[in-house]
């Protein structure tokens, strides 16, 4: 499992602002490797208060940091010979290369790589049930650790913390399924790899047919020709609807049906799936963006479908997702999702190589998962109403986890505790006696949550370096940056 693990930070919205850049090795599944840097873009660098709320980077250290041309041999020596994973990898890696195509002009190269994205695999995994798909909620709900930072007196990640959270990602997911690679990872749920070549990415050519239409959900038009004529064939087409022969675009999403559903809810009625605003259109439906990223109508589609109607007359309806399933009717709605839940049923089996009865089981299992797991979560959100921190004293054979601290503090007190016989572990078990968190991050911490589920004791690091002081000694005399509230 050999990859490197990407994420950026940006200044403003411009693709072309990235102000910081984190890479994380691995191999074999193990991180060998970290790099991590503030960049000054070369042109796009005013720092928006949205921007600066989520990376804590003030406008002077944007201004002070190196540009990207003086830390481009490094990034591609690092990133040399494998692989590369990021969360929205297309986006991330699109930007990097924009970035260096602006700043570097001519004298640049990356190396050829394969890519793949950590959240169209988490996407793809029947195992996973985040409230959403961001990074912090799958590391979450997978037990990885995804610490904040301290910076300009924000709480915040950096790009390496991210990073490092996308690469624990992928490794978790490729072990959970047996598989040794990112490769094979990305095979098994049927997944292209994108590939990084000639300083542009591009796609791997995915072979079509009539069963492959439920692994996308925009369909190129023979595929959505298929898909009619087999809705006619099993006697679902809706003959003589209103919508009969009516195009439709859609921008950004709706609430009520998936982009899969919104493609059979057209094909039901006869309707026209299209995918880019031409003058030809006869409705545009303006959805919802959940990410924040564009207000209401203001997409490049809505933009382009509004220039149409008020500069050549184009007779374009501009609805919401209200007024189209209205026009669709009740009837079109029921049929959807009783269609699209067999059709992705018998998806998963198949892809899967498992029986109908053996998805069920595991549709079963995992939502038993998901009871624990709600359970858990409320006995934590209990626990945070009156936090109860015990304080006791460890000897030779007890067994200590740390979480959430900084990683100079941590290897100090590990190393510290195993001088003295006692036994140090990162993982949440029935044979952990004491579980010591950073003050600071205890409130974001799936291995907090494990550990009250499991009955084990919790204690804030502040408590265990005053109930242990044979272990935390030495760092009296080496204050590490940010922990100035513990050492007065």
């Amino acid at each position: 499992m050999d990859f490197v693990a990407l994420d950026i930070e940006t200044a403003n919205s411009d693709a072309e602002s990235i102000c910081e850049i984190g890479l994380v090795k691995y191999q074999h599944g193990i991180e060998v490797g970290s790099w991590s840097s503030t960049i000054c873009p070369k042109d796009s660098h005013d720092l928006l208060p949205i921007n600066f709320s989520k990376h804590g980077i003030s406008q002077e250290e944007i201004l002070a940091a190196p540009y990207l041309q003086e830390l481009w041999g490094e990034i591609s020596n690092f990133v040399a010979g494998v692989p590369i994973v990021a969360h929205g990898a297309t986006q991330d890696i699109n930007k990097l290369l924009r970035t260096a195509q602006s700043g570097l002009e001519s004298a640049w190269e990356f190396p050829s790589a394969g890519y793949s994205c950590s959240l169209v695999l988490a996407r793809k995994s029947i195992s996973l049930n985040p409230a959403d798909f961001t990074l912090r909620s799958i590391a979450r709900e997978l037990g990885i650790d995804s610490p904040d930072i301290e910076r300009n007196g924000l709480t915040v990640h950096s790009a390496e913390s991210d990073a490092r959270a996308c690469g624990l990602l992928v490794v978790s997911l490729a072990r959970a399924s047996g598989l040794d690679s990112l490769e094979e990872l990305s095979k098994s749920m049927d997944i292209h790899m994108g590939i990084i070549s000639n300083r542009k990415i591009s796609q791997r050519a995915v072979s079509r047919s009539e069963s492959t239409f439920w692994k996308s959900a925009i369909p190129t038009a023979k595929e959505y020709q298929l898909l009619k004529e087999e809705l006619r064939k099993d006697g679902w087409a809706l003959l003589d609807h209103q919508l009969a022969d009516k195009s439709f675009v859609l921008t950004l999403s709706m609430t009520s049906l998936s982009e899969s559903e919104y493609v059979l809810a057209c094909a039901l009625v006869g309707a026209e799936v299209k995918t880019g605003v031409s003058s030809k259109l006869d409705y545009l439906i303006q959805g919802y963006d959940e990410s924040g990223k564009y207000k209401h109508g203001e997409t490049g589609k809505s933009k382009r479908a509004r220039e149409l109607m008020e500069g050549k007359g184009a007779p374009i309806s501009i609805i919401g997702e209200t007024e189209f399933l209205a026009l669709l009717g009740q009837e079109v709605v029921d049929a959807v999702k009783d269609i699209s839940g067999d059709r992705e049923k018998v998806k998963l089996s198949s892809r899967l190589g498992v029986t109908s009865q053996e998805l069920e089981r595991r549709e079963k299992t995992n939502e038993k998962a998901q009871r624990k797991r709600a359970m858990a979560a409320a006995q934590l959100e209990k626990f945070l109403e009156d936090p109860e921190w015990v304080f006791w004293t460890l000897t030779a054979g007890h067994v200590v986890g740390f979480t959430q601290l900084d990683p100079e503090v941590e290897e100090n007190l590990s190393r510290q505790s195993e001088d003295l016989g006692i036994s140090v572990t990162k993982s949440i078990s029935n044979s952990l006696d004491l579980l010591v968190i950073d003050d600071r991050r205890f409130r974001d911490s799936a291995k907090l949550r494990d550990s009250l589920q499991k009955g084990i004791d919790v204690t804030l690091l502040s408590h265990f370096i005053e109930s242990n002081p044979e272990i935390a000694k030495n760092l009296k005399t080496k204050k590490p940056k940010g922990w100035r509230n513990f050492f007065s």
